[in-house]
C-alpha cells in the first residue's frame, strides 16, 4: 500500500468514527427535543392554557433538521466512498438516522400545528375570519389525516382543544354577523309598533359572509333574515299604513318604521305608488349595504332573492295590486301610474338581482287590469251582498204606495192593488233596501262597460238574488223560527224583493244590444214562495201553541169535570194575550191584508177549538152553559179589537159568526133558538146543521114537550 492509499484509508476511517458519533448525538438530541415538545403540548393542550410565545422549540427543531440532512449527504457521500468496505456499517447507521429523522419528522408536524393554532388565533384578533377558517380546515385535514400524530398520547388533548378553539371561532363569527344586522321592536300600543333594522357596514363583514357559508351556516342565517325582513318590513308597508324613515350615517345604515295594524284597505289612505315608493327606498338600502359576492356568480341580494321572491311577490299582488284595481270604470284612466309605477319596480328589482329576470308577474297582472277589474267589480258586488245579509232584520224602514190616499190612509191597504205596479205599504229591514239599491248600482254599471264584461255583471247581480234565497233562512233561522217579528219582516223582504225585480228586466233589457235575456223574472216565484214558508211555518208554530194552550186548560174534557174548572178563563185569557203580542208587532209591519189575514187565520184556529169542544158535551148543566157564555163574551168583546177594523172579524175569522150563533145558543132559550132556526132559513141554520142543534137542545135542555115539539121541528 502506498502513501496515497493509506492516508485515504486513515481519513475514511476518521470520517465513519465522525458520522458514528455525530448520529449519536443527534439520536440524543431528537430524544431530548422530542420528550421537550411533547411536555410543551400537553402543558399547552391538554390542560388548554395559554400558550407559549416563545419559538425556541422550533428553532431547536430547525437545527436538528439542519443537521440530519447533513448527515445524510455524508452518508451518502461515504457509502459511495466505500461501498463495499463498509455497507453493513453504512447501513446500520442509515437506519438510525431514519428513525431519529423519523422522530424528528413528527416533533416538526406537532411544532407546525402549534404555529398554525397561533396563527389562526392571530387572524380572529385580527378580525381576519376567512383567512382563519381556512387555517383551521387545513388544521383539521392535518389532524384527521396524519396517522403518526394520531397515534401520540397527545392527539386526543390537541383534537379536544382545536374543537373548543374552531367552536369559539364560529360563535364569535355569528356574534359578528348578528352585530351587523340587529332588529329593535318597540310596542307603542297593542295594535302599534315601531321596528328599526339597523345595518353595519363593517369592513370585515363580507369575511363573516363567507365563513358563514364555509360552515354552512349562512343558508340558515339567511332564512331566519329573510323571514324578519318579511314580516317586519316588507309586509307592513304592503298592508297597513306606515312611517318611514331612513338614516344613512358612515359606516352604519338603519330603517325605522312605524305602523298601527289596520289595514289600509279599510282606509282611505291606501296609495299603490306610495307604497311601491317605500319598497324601494328599504331595497335601495339593503341592495347597498348587502352587496356581498359569496361566489363567483351569486350574490347575498341573489340568495336573499331566491328565499323571498315567490312570498314578496304575493303579497304585493294581493294586497296592494289587487286593492289598487278600481271598481269603477271611470276610475281605470288612472290606473296608469300604478301600472308604470309597477313595471319601474319590477325593473328595479331585476336589475339588483332580487327577483329572477324571467318573474316579470307584477308587470302581467297589471297588464291584465281590463279582466282583473270586471272580476274584482264582480266579487266587491258579491263581498257587498254578503255583509248586508249578515245586517239584522229588525231595523225597519217603510215602504209606501206610489200614490197613497190622504183621506183614509187605510183605504190603500183594505183593497188589493189595482195597479200590480203598485206595493203595499209595510215596513221592510233596512238591509234588504240596500241590497235592492246594491243591484241596482250593479245594472247601473252595467251600460259603463261593454258587452261582455256587461253580461258577466249582470249574472252577478243574478248571483246576488240567489244566495239571498239560499243563505238568508240559513243565517237568521233561529230568529226566524223564535221571533214572529222576524219572520213578518222576512216575509215582507221576500216580497218587496220580488216586486222590485219584476221590473227590473226590462230597465236591462234595454241597456245592452245582446242577444241575452235580461230577466229577473224566474226569481219572483221562488222569492215568494220563500216569504210564504218561513212566515207559514211562524203561523203554525203560534198555531201549536194556542192549541197547547186550550189543550191544557181542559176545554176538550169539560165532561169529566162536575164543576167548571177556572183554568179555562186563565188559558183563554192568555191565548188573548198572546194574540195582542202578535198584534203589537205585526199590525205596523205586515200589510193590512195580509195581517188581517194571518190574525184571523189564528182566531179562528181558537174559536174551532172552543166549538169543536161545545159540540162534543152529551150534557151541559145551566151553570156550565152559565160559565161558559162568560168566557165566550169576553172573546167576542176582545177579539174584534185585534182588527184595524172590528168588522173585519166576520170576513177574516170563518168561524165566528158560527161561534157568535153559539153563544146565543149557550145563553138563550128554546124560543131563541127556534127563532134563529127559522125553519132552517135562519142565521143558525146558516152555520150549524139540523143533527147539531138537536145535540146541543138535548144537551142544554131537559126532556119537556116543547123540547120535544122543536126537535121535531128541526129537520
Amino acid at each position: 500500500m502506498n502513501f496515497l492509499a493509506q492516508v485515504m484509508a486513515t481519513a475514511g476511517e476518521a470520517e465513519m468514527l465522525d458520522l458514528k458519533s455525530r448520529i449519536v448525538d443527534t439520536e440524543k438530541k431528537v430524544s431530548s427535543l422530542d420528550t421537550e415538545v411533547k411536555k410543551y403540548l400537553e402543558s399547552n393542550y391538554a390542560r388548554f392554557a395559554v400558550l407559549l410565545q416563545e419559538n425556541h422549540l422550533m428553532i431547536k427543531a430547525k437545527d436538528l433538521i439542519s443537521e440530519v440532512d447533513n448527515l445524510k449527504t455524508r452518508i451518502t457521500s461515504q457509502v459511495k466512498k466505500e461501498l463495499n468496505e463498509s455497507a453493513e456499517e453504512v447501513n446500520t447507521l442509515t437506519t438510525k438516522l431514519k428513525e431519529t429523522d423519523t422522530c424528528l419528522s413528527i416533533v416538526k408536524q406537532l411544532l407546525d400545528i402549534d404555529d398554525m393554532i397561533k396563527s389562526v388565533e392571530e387572524n380572529q384578533n385580527n378580525n381576519g375570519y376567512l383567512e382563519a377558517a381556512k387555517k383551521f380546515k387545513a388544521l383539521n385535514d392535518l389532524l384527521l389525516t396524519n396517522e403518526l400524530v394520531q397515534n401520540l398520547a397527545v392527539y386526543k388533548s390537541l383534537i379536544n382543544y382545536v374543537t373548543s378553539l374552531q367552536d369559539k371561532f364560529l360563535n364569535d363569527s355569528l356574534q359578528v354577523w348578528n352585530n351587523f344586522i340587529t332588529w329593535d321592536e318597540i310596542e307603542l300600543s297593542e295594535t302599534s309598533k315601531k321596528l328599526t333594522l339597523t345595518i353595519n357596514n363593517h369592513d370585515s363583514k363580507s369575511d363573516v359572509i363567507l365563513v358563514l357559508l364555509y360552515y354552512d351556516y349562512l343558508d340558515y342565517e339567511m332564512k331566519l333574515l329573510s323571514k324578519k325582513l318579511f314580516e317586519n318590513l316588507f309586509e307592513p308597508v304592503i298592508k297597513y299604513k306606515t312611517n318611514l324613515k331612513i338614516n344613512l350615517n358612515e359606516g352604519i345604515s338603519s330603517i325605522s318604521l312605524e305602523y298601527k295594524e289596520q289595514l289600509l284597505v279599510k282606509s282611505e289612505s291606501f296609495n299603490c305608488v306610495e307604497i311601491v315608493n317605500k319598497l324601494m327606498e328599504i331595497f335601495d338600502v339593503l341592495f347597498t349595504s348587502l352587496d356581498v359576492f359569496i361566489d363567483e356568480d351569486e350574490t347575498f341580494v341573489n340568495k336573499l332573492g331566491e328565499l323571498l321572491e315567490t312570498d314578496f311577490c304575493v303579497c304585493f299582488i294581493e294586497n296592494c295590486l289587487y286593492e289598487a284595481i278600481p271598481t269603477k270604470k271611470e276610475d281605470l284612466s288612472s290606473f296608469n301610474e300604478i301600472s308604470d309605477k309597477v313595471t319601474e319596480f319590477n325593473q328595479f328589482l331585476k336589475d339588483n338581482g332580487f327577483i329572477k329576470p324571467s318573474n316579470d308577474s307584477m308587470v302581467e297582472y297589471v297588464k291584465n287590469v281590463d279582466n282583473l277589474f270586471i272580476a274584482k267589480t264582480c266579487q266587491a258586488y258579491l263581498l257587498a251582498a254578503r255583509k248586508i245579509f249578515d245586517k239584522n232584520l229588525h231595523d225597519m224602514v217603510q215602504v209606501t204606495n206610489v200614490q197613497t190616499n190622504e183621506g183614509n190612509p187605510n183605504d190603500s191597504d183594505l183593497m188589493l192593488c189595482e195597479n200590480i205596479l203598485q206595493r203595499p205599504s209595510c215596513y221592510i229591514s233596512q238591509s234588504v233596501k240596500e241590497l235592492m239599491q246594491l243591484i241596482r248600482n250593479g245594472l247601473n254599471e252595467i251600460q259603463k262597460n261593454d258587452n261582455n264584461s256587461g253580461v258577466e255583471l249582470f249574472y252577478t247581480v243574478r248571483n246576488i238574488v240567489s244566495l239571498y234565497c239560499d243563505l238568508m233562512p240559513l243565517k237568521h233561522s233561529t230568529l226566524l223560527k223564535s221571533i214572529p217579528q222576524q219572520a213578518a219582516l222576512f216575509y215582507n223582504n221576500c216580497m218587496y224583493l220580488a216586486h222590485e225585480l219584476a221590473l227590473l228586466g226590462i230597465e236591462c233589457t234595454a241597456l245592452l244590444q245582446q242577444e241575452v235575456v235580461f230577466t229577473f223574472v224566474d226569481f219572483i216565484e221562488p222569492l215568494r214562495s220563500l216569504g210564504n214558508n218561513v212566515f207559514n211555518s211562524q203561523i203554525e208554530g203560534q198555531k201549536e201553541q194556542l192549541l197547547e194552550i186550550l189543550e191544557s186548560s181542559g176545554v176538550s174534557r169539560l165532561a169529566e169535570y162536575t164543576e167548571f174548572p177556572s183554568s179555562i178563563e186563565k188559558s183563554l185569557s192568555q191565548c188573548l194575550r198572546q194574540l195582542n203580542l202578535l198584534q203589537s208587532v205585526w199590525q205596523n209591519i205586515l200589510p193590512v191584508n195580509v195581517y188581517c189575514k194571518t190574525i184571523g187565520m189564528l182566531c179562528n184556529c181558537v174559536i174551532e177549538k172552543l166549538i169543536d169542544s161545545v159540540l162534543a158535551l152529551i150534557d151541559i148543566s145551566m151553570d156550565t152553559a152559565n160559565q161558559l157564555t162568560n168566557v165566550f163574551t169576553t172573546i167576542l168583546n176582545k177579539m174584534p179589537a185585534l182588527f184595524p177594523d172590528s168588522k173585519e172579524v166576520y170576513r177574516h175569522v170563518k168561524r165566528w159568526s158560527k161561534f157568535s150563533e153559539l153563544f146565543k145558543v149557550l145563553n138563550g132559550g128554546l124560543k131563541d133558538i127556534d127563532d134563529r132556526w127559522a125553519d132552517g132559513k135562519g142565521p143558525l141554520a146558516q152555520e150549524f146543521t139540523a143533527d147539531q142543534v138537536k145535540h146541543l137542545i138535548r144537551a142544554l135542555f131537559q126532556a119537556t114537550d116543547r123540547r120535544s115539539a122543536l126537535l121535531s121541528r128541526i129537520k
